[in-house]
């Protein structure tokens, strides 16, 4: 009768020790899986707002047009700092508009003035756009960054339909882009300086092409499309001369003053 007892206990025991491995066992999975989702979690909101560059698809036409861009600036040699410049919109996407008026239109003319005046001074200059051709913003990120280039300047004009008597001429950079910041602040002195236009100031920003770059970039804003008044000067041929002037040298200055510290 002992005997009898001795192993019912003996099992009892036994079938204790089985469940509790299994009642670990089971709260270490459900750990594991809590901890798993955490970090996925994570890692998914941190790639939501830190998107990776590297990402982005290069197709067969961004992918010649870089080719080209690199080829070319080894056999010119002697060129010591080149500007990527970008006439922002084009294509199907005219960007904002005063009737007959199309932002594309603008950014391509000044992107024409400010290359033929960076050239003058020897600065090497890359257009994405050349024409009224569409290119995404990721096409735009992945030519900036696989071309050896030191500078991004995307032109862009604006528009503010609740208040048409704003105008001027702002510029913006990543937030916390140190360079990006010195740039915008030798351009926008120069705008001030010159009177050509009010002068808005710089400010900090993220849209895609300069919060993906991989080089000091700027967004410039040369004007309000909603204003009368800025939008005639911005189809007049000696205005976007005179300001694409003024650009230019805000760039040369700080190219300038980076030489000789």
């Amino acid at each position: 009768m002992n005997r009898v007892r001795y192993y019912q206990k003996r099992r009892k025991k036994r079938k204790r020790i089985i469940i509790a491995y299994i009642l670990r066992t089971l709260v270490g999975l459900m750990l594991i899986a809590i901890l798993s989702l955490l970090i996925c979690g994570g890692l998914f909101i941190y790639r939501m707002f830190v998107p990776s560059p590297a990402a982005i698809p290069v197709n067969r036409e961004t992918s010649n047009i870089i080719s080209a861009v690199n080829i070319s600036l080894r056999k010119e040699e002697a060129v010591e700092f080149t500007v990527i410049l970008d006439a922002g919109h084009g294509g199907k996407d005219i960007g904002t508009s005063s009737g007959s008026i199309y932002e594309k239109d603008i950014n391509l003319r000044v992107a024409e003035r400010v290359e033929q005046y960076l050239q003058e001074k020897g600065v090497r200059v890359v257009r994405i756009r050349e024409d009224d051709t569409f290119y995404s913003l990721d096409e735009r990120v992945n030519i900036t960054n696989n071309a050896a280039a030191d500078l991004f300047v995307s032109i862009h004009c604006n528009y503010y339909k609740k208040d048409a008597k704003i105008k001027g001429f702002e510029c913006y950079y990543y937030p916390g882009s140190q360079e990006g910041k010195k740039y915008a602040d030798s351009i926008m002195a120069e705008i001030t300086a010159s009177h050509i236009t009010s002068a808005r100031g710089t400010r900090e920003e993220q849209f895609v092409v300069i919060r993906h770059s991989n080089i000091p970039a700027v967004l410039l804003e040369i004007g309000y499309l909603s204003n009368a008044e800025e939008c005639k000067k911005l189809t007049n041929e000696n205005y976007v001369d005179q300001l694409s002037k003024v650009i230019v040298e805000g760039i040369e200055k700080k190219i300038h003053k980076e030489e000789t510290v």
